[in-house]
């Protein structure tokens, strides 16, 4: 990934953190709304009215900010896509990082030694060894 990209990614982390937080500041505000309408019961008209007025308000910025979110989001999982390509053409082309060939070792003795268990049903370890 290019410095130009990582400072994008960065950049983009920023932006998506700060809607995020007001979108649970906006949904906290729903929340309470709606446990003050729960608990109150019967409440006068009007007091109603404001409560139905303001959830409408933070839902429309809920609304709003997941607009906003989306093309940032979608920013973020190309970088991430690329940088991930990017990564696998290094190791399709070079030698693999030594620690997938130390896994890989430690998988096939793993299979080895399953194949060897004189205890398992013989298809089980004629299967474990191929």
């Amino acid at each position: 990934m290019t410095a130009v990209e990582e400072a994008e990614r960065r950049e983009l982390s920023l932006q998506r953190d700060t809607l995020v937080l007001s979108k649970r500041e906006h949904e906290t505000q729903l929340i309470s709304i709606k446990n003050l309408v729960r608990v109150s019961g019967r409440m006068p008209t009007d007091k109603y009215r404001q409560c139905c007025d303001s959830q409408a308000t933070h839902a429309r910025a809920i609304l709003h900010i997941e607009d906003q979110l989306r093309p940032i989001k979608a920013r973020l999982r190309e970088l991430s896509d690329a940088s991930h390509a990017e990564q696998q053409v290094i190791n399709a082309n070079g030698v693999p990082a030594k620690s997938i060939v130390a896994d890989l070792v430690a998988l096939r003795d793993d299979y080895q030694r399953f194949a060897a268990d004189g205890t398992r049903v013989s298809s089980m370890r004629q299967m474990s060894a191929e």
